[in-house]
């Protein structure tokens, strides 16, 4: 995890970067240690703004968030990014497909295999054709 630290007109305190890396861990236990993140604290008069930007598998997730107060801006940026990861992380999970083993397994439920007469398969070979090994015409 590389957490790059950038403040326009405000100084960069260690209690802001403890909360940070702090509310960082808890997506390193989401993702692993394989994400870099860039903050950048700013200040324009009174108001307190923190960007936080995680790329993730060159995926970026964005929070930004403005306060009075510059732990609270900091608070409300890392709760944005938290749901972003958990929803980004169920997505992938969804996307992400079966084995094969079970596939098979379902669809040689639903169509049994059948076998093909010597004489139609090539080399006289007796071969059970399942889905994928049907033989169609050539148009």
């Amino acid at each position: 995890m590389n957490v790059e630290y950038t403040g326009r007109q405000y100084e960069v305190t260690p209690a802001v970067r403890k909360q940070v890396e702090h509310g960082l861990g808890k997506l390193e236990k989401l993702f692993g240690s394989t994400f870099d993140s860039h903050v950048i604290l700013t200040l324009e008069k009174r108001r307190h703004i923190a960007e936080i930007t995680v790329k993730v598998r060159n995926h970026p997730i964005v929070g930004v968030a403005e306060a009075t107060d510059m732990s609270a801006a900091v608070g409300e940026a890392l709760d944005k990014i938290d749901r972003q990861a958990i929803k980004y992380k169920s997505r992938w999970r969804t996307k992400k497909r079966q084995p094969r083993k079970t596939q098979f397994a379902k669809t040689a439920a639903k169509h049994p295999l059948t076998t093909v007469e010597p004489s139609g398969t090539p080399f006289g070979r007796n071969r059970p054709l399942g889905r994928s090994c049907r033989i169609r015409p050539s148009t």
